[in-house]
């Protein structure tokens, strides 16, 4: 118990805000203390008092999407000049044929068939 009273309803982990402690108990958890945390987000959860303490917990995983996102759009922007995602052409055995053989006669300077 003297544990317990290190983490009191108020206090802040990275992007947690300690509410209160959990009445929540599951199996596995018998000699934890669990508590309730509210992301800057807005989102609630249930957070082990030792992953608070160890910095393991940080957020809800808000941060983690937000900075993937950023990730990705940066991806887009390289390669295609925008953020925005291409849109997707559904091209026939044809057409495929022909852009292929467009390509490499560009890169090689000969037909495929050469």
């Amino acid at each position: 118990m003297g544990r317990q009273l290190e983490i009191a309803p108020g206090d802040v982990y990275g992007k947690l805000t300690v509410v209160r402690l959990s009445d929540y108990s599951p199996a596995g958890f018998l000699w934890t203390t669990l508590w309730v945390a509210r992301c800057e987000c807005g989102t609630e959860l249930v957070v082990r008092a030792n992953n608070l303490r160890s910095g393991n917990t940080q957020s809800c995983g808000c941060f983690n999407r937000k900075r993937t996102t950023q990730h990705f759009d940066a991806l887009r922007l390289m390669r295609h000049g925008t953020t925005d995602i291409p849109k997707r052409r559904d091209y026939t055995v044809a057409e495929r044929s022909r852009r292929y053989r467009a390509r490499r006669k560009a890169a090689y300077g000969k037909d495929a068939a050469d």
